[in-house]
């Protein structure tokens, strides 16, 4: 289990560090890179654990509702880690001045699709999930639980994509937005059918295997009873 977790934070810090040191986008070359992409990936899977826990487990699972405390716990922690990271990548994109990083950050913040920042990421994928989770009450019944999972697994998909996405639409060379034209000569980017089939398609083909294989393994069977 020690192996694996140096290897999971040592692969998701590995794609951060692909992105930090990619020079000719200064959006991307950062170093905090490498160190939230572990913190990403532990929010995932942790919020992922509390969707299972919440929708699948057995509501008299004996230890199911402190197993949903802790989980909602971490995630609000997690949370409030991913939302200090952002401050500060923003404040030193910022504060630094250089132009592509400024216009990657106000692109994120007030561009074309700053309702995918301010409300699938901030207000749905992080303020609700926190305030919810804060409050033993709720956070102990599992349909509440796995929903905010839900809600978290969306605000960190937008988060990878507001990482990704913005320093794209930046021209690495000014005047090269309007040197070439055509029908996929575009600055603007936004998913097409095909590729939204294809990532519904992975969603549910990981979705079935796992209920497959949750299934075939008992992970969510009957509670166990006490002995006589």
């Amino acid at each position: 289990m020690i192996a694996g977790l140096i290897l999971s934070i040592l692969l998701s810090g590995g794609v951060g560090a692909l992105f930090g040191v990619l020079a000719g986008r200064p959006y991307w070359h950062v170093g905090l890179l490498p160190a939230q992409f572990p913190i990403f990936s532990l929010a995932s899977g942790t919020a992922l654990m509390m969707v299972f826990i919440g929708l699948l487990e057995p509501a008299n699972h004996d230890r199911r509702s402190r197993q949903l405390w802790i989980l909602g716990i971490m995630t609000v922690v997690l949370a409030l880690v991913k939302l200090f990271f952002l401050w500060v990548d923003f404040s030193q994109s910022l504060y630094g001045g250089i132009p592509q990083n400024v216009q990657a950050v106000n692109e994120v913040l007030f561009g074309q699709h700053w309702w995918a920042f301010w409300i699938l990421q901030i207000i749905l994928g992080t303020l609700v999930p926190i305030i919810v989770l804060v409050q033993p009450r709720l956070v102990r019944q599992g349909a509440w639980a796995g929903c905010m999972g839900i809600l978290v697994l969306m605000g960190f998909a937008v988060a990878r994509a507001n990482i990704i996405l913005p320093a794209l639409t930046i021209p690495e060379i000014e005047g090269l937005r309007t040197a070439f034209s055509g029908p996929h000569l575009s600055f603007d980017y936004f998913p097409s059918v095909g590729e939204w089939a294809v990532t519904l398609g992975i969603i549910g083909g990981a979705t079935l295997a796992f209920l497959i294989g949750a299934e075939r393994l008992s992970l969510f069977g009957k509670t166990s009873t006490a002995m006589d």
